[in-house]
């Protein structure tokens, strides 16, 4: 019954033909327009291939024997002496951290955030459940209102990410946007759409209401995205470390990006991590909301 539900959902979703492009065209556009405006600011810094750094060091040596009086007389002889010594140092290609332009900071960050506002996806066939009373019937049948959330929540990732995922195969395409390591990369934008999904499911369960299910979430989105460089790159922010480090998003921008420059990232483990609690927490919150409102015969 579930497999069921979960095409039923599936197809009902891909046929909102306006929701699926939503998400295909919305970060192509946002993106193009955001790589236009900041391209000169985020052009790549190329280093020196080598510099010189130079120190002085002065040595001075007093006579034991002589006390300060007879050292002003006698400096030119017994006093002190001085020397100023030069040194060089060359110092070949330095580490640093590789700098990212605006085409592939802003093509991979604008497809992320829109994959955080996968609620959108649903809304018509929530809308329709509700203005059908199929809840009540869904409640009343043999399904547990577990599988009846993830009858919701699998076709809602899996469409959000189709739509992204084809968002971000025209940027590789006809921006050149490059994501680095794809399969980590994958992984971090696919748990991260699950935790939206779920996050955004856990809102509606607890509202029963999808206009404010989509303004609360937005507006939370937005903050995220905020602090977490969706709008701003997070290396010029000037936002703290703390908010920045509390935040889902930031951990899922800076382990694409830094995957993309430099095919490796220390934040792909904590985007996981924070995607995986979301994930359960929310799920967890949202089916008892839904025993919740099965046991008032709502």
């Amino acid at each position: 019954m579930i497999r069921y539900l979960i095409k039923n959902n599936f197809k009902i979703m891909m046929r909102s033909g306006v929701n699926i492009l939503l998400y295909i065209v919305c970060p192509v556009l946002v993106s193009a327009v955001l790589i236009s405006a900041f391209s000169s600011l985020m052009e790549n810094y190329k280093p020196d291939e080598d510099f010189m750094a130079e120190f002085g060091a002065i040595e001075t040596n007093f006579a034991d024997s002589i006390n300060e009086d007879q050292a002003k007389d006698n400096d030119q002889t017994n006093g002190m002496t001085n020397s100023f010594n030069i040194a060089a140092i060359n110092i070949e290609h330095p580490y640093f951290v590789p700098a990212i332009d605006s085409t592939d900071y802003y093509g991979i960050i604008e497809v992320v955030y829109f994959g955080w506002c996968a609620i959108v996806c649903i809304s018509g066939l929530l809308s329709s459940e509700k203005k059908n009373r199929i809840n009540d019937k869904l409640y009343v049948s043999n399904l547990s209102v577990t599988q009846i959330y993830l009858a919701r929540l699998i076709p809602l990732s899996i469409t959000c990410a189709l739509g992204v995922s084809i968002a971000a195969v025209i940027g590789m395409v006809f921006m050149g946007v490059h994501w680095g390591n794809l399969l980590l990369s994958a992984i971090v934008v696919i748990l991260m759409i699950f935790a939206a999904s779920a996050f955004e499911m856990m809102l509606y369960e607890i509202t029963n209401s999808m206009l404010v299910t989509i303004i609360v979430s937005f507006a939370i989105v937005w903050i995220w995205g905020f602090f977490g460089g969706s709008f701003e790159t997070y290396m010029f922010s000037p936002h703290s470390m703390t908010l920045k480090n509390i935040d889902p998003v930031y951990h899922g921008n800076r382990a694409l990006v830094e995957l993309s420059c430099m095919g490796h990232s220390d934040y792909v483990l904590s985007s996981v991590i924070y995607s995986v609690i979301m994930i359960v927490v929310c799920s967890l919150i949202a089916i008892f909301a839904g025993n919740v409102r099965r046991r008032k015969g709502a």
